[in-house]
Order: C-alpha cells, then structure tokens, then sequence
C-alpha cells in the first residue's frame, strides 16, 4: 500500500485501504503463517534507515512506565505496592551494553499487523524513531500473553504464536538478553491500561 496524503506540519499520513484483519483476529488455520509473517515484516522494518533524532532508550521507557504506575495507584491504591514493587525491579534496565539503534515501530502489537490474503501490512507509524530492536519485540510478546489471557476460552490465539514470531523474526542472541526486559516493561504497562478498561480490568493482578 501506498500514502495517499502526507502532511508533514500535521504529523499526518493517509494510505490506501489495506485489505484483510487484524492479526489477532485471523483465522486459526492461518495463524501460525500469519504470526510468522509478523515476524518477517518487523525484522524487515527494522532494517530500514532509521530516522533522525534522539533515539527512544530504556530511561525513556522507565520515565513513561512511571507515569502510568502514578496514575492506576491512584484508581487501585491496593495494587500501589504491586506496581512499585515491579518498577523497583526494573529500574536497572535491560541486561547487556548499548545496542546500535534500529528503526523502531515503538508500538509494535498484532493490531498494527493487518493480514490480507497474500501480504501483511504494518500500521501506525506516529510513534516511530530509534532505538533497541528488542523494545518491538518485547512488546509484541507482552501483547500476545495478554491475548492469550483474554481468550483463554477460545484459543484463538495459538500456543505456538510466540515461537513462530520469533522463529522467522531471527533474533539474534544480542536481542535475546535483552526481551524480556521489555517485554516485562510492557506487561506492567499493560497491567496499568487495562486497569481502566471495565471489561478486563480483572486481568491487571495477573
């Protein structure tokens, strides 16, 4: 797909339709090829030049997760101590030393994967910028735990949806260490968002 509209002063892009659903809500019988498609397009993403600017880095990450921790202990001061006590263990950032930047989604998640019959397409680019590759990673992985706890009943989403991501995404042991890093930071996030969400709220001491 193509940009139909771009302004620059608006921070605003218009594309073409993109056929097909959402990720998370694909066919089962084509999961797995869709999940593994998921991996392929972001590790392809990542490659591309990334722009100018000051990368997005793991104080960064820490600074937002704050703010978010600031807000839901206020709403559920009975899950104040949780929180804080997750953030305590993550201040010391992800294992490892600096990594190279690539170019970031920094919102990487299965609704911003559209699968068409033939192709995926990647959505919502306003968040874009620089930084560690394992940032997309870890969040992709936190999206797909939450989905899984979400649809437990049905199983729409495969067991197997992680490895097959990261098997065609190729990490490399670099990247490795440092995953679950950010995908804990994504996790206590999500935690927080979905707090505010009657239907799911639930899900946050999980």
């Amino acid at each position: 797909p193509g940009a139909r509209r771009v302004d620059a002063s608006a921070g605003a892009l218009g594309m073409e339709a993109v056929p097909g659903a959402p990720l998370h809500a694909v066919a089962s019988a084509r999961a797995s090829w869709a999940y593994a498609a998921a991996g392929e397009l972001l590790r392809l993403y990542q490659r591309s030049r990334p722009d100018g600017g000051k990368p997005w880095t793991a104080k960064d990450e820490l600074l937002q997760l704050r703010e978010w921790i600031g807000v839901a202990s206020r709403l559920y001061p009975e899950l104040s101590g949780s929180y804080h006590r997750a953030f305590e263990r993550l201040a010391a950032g992800p294992s490892g030393g600096d990594v190279a930047p690539v170019r970031l989604h920094r919102d990487f998640y299965d609704k911003q994967v559209m699968v068409g019959p033939d192709q995926v397409t990647l959505l919502d680019l306003d968040t874009a910028t620089a930084g560690d590759p394992a940032l997309d990673v870890g969040n992709f992985l936190a999206h797909i735990m939450l989905r899984q706890l979400q649809t437990a009943d049905s199983n729409s989403v495969p067991g197997s949806a992680a490895r097959d991501f990261l098997d065609s995404y190729h990490e490399d042991d670099e990247t490795v260490s440092r995953i679950s890093w950010w995908r804990t930071v994504a996790l206590v996030r999500l935690a927080t968002i979905y707090s505010f969400r009657p239907n799911w709220w639930h899900l946050t001491p999980e």
